[in-house]
């Protein structure tokens, strides 16, 4: 599930209750969904901010995508951090997540592979992979957008 409150215009002014209302709809749908694996992805510092409601989403998934949204190997698995804690803590496999789209206005290029180039992203994801490879809950890396993958060769 691709459920991202942060993303609302509202969300500095109603963090607190979209936050509660992501983890309830998390709930929700896993009670909907018997028997069926539901991944959620999240970004690693809603553990910092809003940790309970974090957790909650976290416990009630199935496994979670971490939006791990940097460039260098190093900076995704120190922005991962906490919710890769998280994940061991509940004993739920994760994936670490990475953009490929260009980014907008206001927003730092180290978000993203866009400007790097295929050499680069391929170094980076391969020492990322490297550095999780013996942990029993790493399940890969989930890059998105898959034109913009793709155009990067």
């Amino acid at each position: 599930m691709d459920v991202e409150p942060w993303t609302l215009a509202e969300w500095p002014t109603q963090a607190g209750s979209l936050a509660a209302a992501y983890a309830d709809l998390i709930e929700a749908c896993v009670a909907a969904l018997p028997g069926m694996a539901v991944e959620i992805d999240v970004v690693p510092w809603l553990f910092d901010e809003w940790p309970a409601q974090a957790r909650r989403a976290l416990r009630a998934a199935s496994s979670v995508t971490v939006l791990a949204y940097r460039d260098r190997a190093g900076q995704i698995l120190r922005f991962a951090a906490p919710a890769i804690a998280e994940a061991h803590a509940l004993g739920r496999p994760f994936r670490i997540g990475v953009e490929t789209m260009p980014v907008g206005p206001g927003v730092p290029s180290r978000t993203t592979f866009a400007d790097d180039g295929p050499a680069v992203l391929r170094r980076e994801l391969a020492s990322v992979d490297d550095a999780l490879s013996g942990d029993p809950w790493y399940r890969g890396i989930a890059v998105h957008h898959w034109a913009t993958w793709r155009a990067l060769g």
